[in-house]
């Protein structure tokens, strides 16, 4: 088993310094499509934005079980230039099908925990059902 993610963990300070000028972000979490061909392994993406859909470089997302904080893949991913931060979730998309299937919740979260300068943002990702020949 996997350890857990410390919720409370993080690189940014815990308190902004200056938390009323801090911008809105937007954080969104894509369907992970397995596939068969790679013994049902799949990547749990986000992409993280402003409110004005420009990306945010090199930011922490953190990537787990909904209401767990157990950690899909190894936990966290920076963003890419275009915002985009990847985690292979590796041999846990068993364990993401049944957690769908028995929870009927999302498959994943993802979430930013803000730093001095950008708020905070979360989203639930899926996991396609119906897994791809060789994926995507």
């Amino acid at each position: 088993m996997s350890p857990r993610i410390d919720p409370n963990q993080q690189t940014a300070p815990a308190v902004p310094t200056n938390p009323a000028k801090r911008k809105g972000t937007l954080l969104e979490a894509q369907t992970i499509s397995p596939s068969l061909l790679s013994g049902l392994k799949g990547t749990a993406w986000a992409r993280l934005t402003t409110e004005n859909d420009k990306p945010l470089p090199f930011k922490t997302v953190w990537f787990y079980y909904p209401g767990t904080h157990e950690p899909i893949g190894n936990g966290t991913q920076k963003t890419d230039s275009n915002g985009i931060a990847r985690v292979s979730t590796g041999n846990q998309v068993g364990g993401i099908f049944s957690h769908v299937l028995t929870d009927f919740a999302g498959a994943y979260e993802a979430e930013f925990k803000g730093d001095d300068e950008y708020e905070p943002a979360s989203a639930s990702g899926d996991v396609n059902l119906l897994p791809n020949i060789i994926g995507r």
